[in-house]
């Protein structure tokens, strides 16, 4: 959605107008019978965090800051953060999915990632230097489907 390119880019949620997510939502409501429910659940928690953040600014500062408490724009912040890089390592993956898929090609990862493990034709697991496992895997994803 745009509001999280928007946000990471800009690191002044200030900037973000509420009337954009607003238009955001509506467009995303549009299309509902083809709704992502978990993207837009994504998208209404930050968009609600972004309001709550905006509000807050209006309202008088409190004297009791709770040090255990996450301030909830840095918060915000950091969750966009890791949004973007999740999303720019999924694309890469894609590429290399669809690649291999033209050339017919053979593709070795290495990684301690269990989830991209679920995109491979067959997995091997070592420890120490030796296989500890080695299957097809039957129930493979497709890059842009993996669960972080």
């Amino acid at each position: 959605y745009k509001i999280n390119q928007n946000m990471v880019r800009l690191k002044d949620i200030h900037e973000i107008f509420i009337s954009e997510i607003t238009e955001q939502y509506l467009e995303i409501m549009k299309d509902v019978e083809n709704l992502d429910v978990e993207k837009a659940s994504d998208f209404i928690d930050m968009a609600a965090t972004l309001i709550e953040i905006k509000s807050k600014k209006l309202l008088p500062k409190p004297e009791i800051v709770d040090e255990d408490v996450e301030d909830p724009e840095q918060k915000l912040i950091r969750q966009l953060e890791e949004y973007k890089i999740f999303k720019e390592a999924s694309e890469k993956l894609k590429l290399i999915e669809d690649v291999n898929k033209k050339y017919g090609n053979t593709v070795i990862m290495v990684t301690h990632n269990d989830a991209i493990k679920n995109m491979a034709d067959r997995v091997v697991k070592l420890r120490d230097g030796v296989i500890r496992k080695n299957y097809l895997n039957d129930e493979k994803i497709a890059a842009m489907d993996l669960d972080w």
